[in-house]
């Protein structure tokens, strides 16, 4: 097992019966501001799986960090990322097409082979869903000098500054009031 494979041998054959599981495990590299990113920490779940009849009802949340670097500023950061997921999943034999709960997958339903779930997919998913597609280390990130580089962050640089001369008539109308 790759660690985010849930078991419900418990329940797969009981209807209304659920299982509560706690896993850890890696997920490949995901997307985020339009790059791939890899997640060097173990993602931890925290799933309930209940058997709905004709399906395993499966919701989690889902924990881990990944180390970004700000677009603005270009300094490395670390983000948390906590989100939660649901899914339906078909005994493999079951599935046809057509029998799933239309959404963000479509009409196909999700499968499973015996007593094991395989939740990577759906955990993998989750977490690109998560990912900021603008990638800041914090809102009021000030970014960089255009001129000489200097994290704005850190503090002021020592570029002289140019006015804005779209701002040049209101600095003409200040100086003729002095």
């Amino acid at each position: 097992m790759n660690g985010l494979e849930l078991d419900i041998s418990g329940i797969r054959d009981t209807k209304g019966a659920s299982v509560e599981a706690e896993l850890s495990g890696r997920v490949g590299p995901v997307v985020a501001g339009g790059e791939k990113v890899n997640i060097d920490k173990p993602v931890r779940l925290r799933v309930m799986a209940t058997n709905t009849g004709s399906r395993i009802l499966v919701s989690g949340d889902i924990f881990t960090s990944v180390e970004l670097t700000c677009n603005r500023c270009m300094e490395p950061f670390i983000f948390e990322i906590s989100t939660s997921f649901e899914r339906e999943y078909r005994q493999a034999a079951q599935a046809r097409p057509g029998n799933g709960t239309p959404g963000a997958e479509g009409d196909a339903p999700e499968t499973y082979h015996g007593d094991v779930i395989n939740l990577r997919p759906a955990v993998e998913e989750s977490i690109s869903l998560t990912m900021p597609i603008k990638v800041l280390c914090s809102e009021d990130c000030r970014g960089l000098c255009p001129k000489c580089g200097h994290n704005l962050n850190l503090g002021p640089c020592r570029c002289e500054k140019e006015p804005d001369f779209r701002l040049a008539p209101l600095a003409e109308l200040l100086r003729k009031e002095k």
